[in-house]
């Protein structure tokens, strides 16, 4: 991804996951199944049904078509973002 500034591109683009997007929720399930954490006592909710002081969209995915389209590739999913943050946390335990 360090694609984007060798492109020479200028502007304002967005830098996130794969297309398919994920919540917060998604991540941290994924990051407790990975480390081995237990799950029974998490909870998942729903933005609308929290009382904010200001209004919150229910899908706050972000658009990377532009993203994508500069560097030529698809961001790699949130699974295999997971799956390198581990192996690369466990490399570094055993350094």
């Amino acid at each position: 991804w360090w694609g984007v500034a060798e492109a020479g591109t200028r502007g304002v683009g967005v830098v996130g996951g794969s297309g398919a997007g994920g919540s917060e929720g998604d991540c941290a399930r994924g990051l407790a199944a990975r480390v081995g954490l237990p799950l029974d006592k998490a909870r998942s909710g729903r933005v609308a049904d929290l009382e904010l002081a200001a209004w919150r969209p229910s899908d706050m995915r972000m658009d990377i078509t532009r993203l994508v389209e500069i560097l030529g590739t698809e961001p790699p999913s949130l699974e295999a973002g997971l799956d390198r943050m581990c192996a690369a946390g466990q490399e570094a335990e055993t350094a």
